[in-house]
């Protein structure tokens, strides 16, 4: 699958704290090594340390991984006259549903709580769930959010305003985005709030059930009739 030529979008560990997409090619391979170029989406190359992660994404649909091929940069290396990132060959990782509810794409303004937050430019969710949220500005902001730690935020939804305490779970900027991604589990919610957040996850459920083809709303039908 991996043939000299070849090129793939991929996910990137800049730093522990940082992820970033681009693009892949291999340059070159071997029984158990890859040799990579890897540019952002501006064709800039990307020089990564060793011990750096590399994800494949599957963008063509006659490749559907299911999950990540993924490699561990060992080097950089010059090869045919390029210069390159040798890799470990790449493994299958399966990918595994680790989220607590089903989330649903959501934007609204996103208010932070503190002085420390201040300084930042304003935040939008992205999507939300039962159990928590994710928030994203413009701008490199990863490392003002420490993972484990936590955060007082109010969602402005068209319910109202629903305040909650979080805990961060993962902070990483995508260079190629320009955006600061956090995702934050809900850790403590008012009554008030969380009917609030309840009447928002029923109209964003309802909404797209709505959007679904007539096949499709009834064959959920036929299921939830069964129960």
């Amino acid at each position: 699958m991996f043939q000299i030529g070849k090129a793939f979008k991929v996910k990137v560990e800049i730093s522990p704290n940082m992820i970033g997409f681009g693009q892949a090619t291999v340059i070159d391979a071997q029984r158990s090594k890859i040799y990579l170029q890897v540019k952002t989406e501006k064709k800039e190359k990307v020089v990564l340390p060793k011990g750096s992660h590399i994800w494949f994404v599957a963008s063509d649909t006659s490749l559907p991984f299911k999950g990540w091929w993924t490699t561990t940069v060992q080097s950089s290396r010059t090869i045919h006259n390029k210069q390159t990132l040798e890799c470990n060959r790449p493994i299958f990782e399966s990918v595994r549903q680790k989220r607590k509810a089903k989330r649903a794409i959501y934007q609204c303004p996103i208010e932070l709580a503190g002085k420390k937050w201040a300084e930042l430019p304003e935040f939008f969710s992205h999507n939300i769930s039962k159990s928590g949220i994710r928030i994203e500005t413009t701008g490199d902001y990863a490392n003002a959010f420490a993972t484990q730690s936590k955060i007082e935020l109010t969602i402005k939804s068209k319910f109202g305003p629903i305040q909650t305490k979080a805990s961060i779970i993962q902070a990483r900027y995508n260079w190629l985005a320009n955006k600061t991604i956090v995702g934050l589990e809900f850790i403590s919610l008012s009554e008030e709030s969380q009917d609030k957040l309840d009447q928002l996850l029923q109209f964003l459920d309802n909404k797209a059930i709505k959007s679904l083809p007539k096949t499709s709303k009834d064959s959920l039908l036929s299921n939830w009739l069964k129960k």
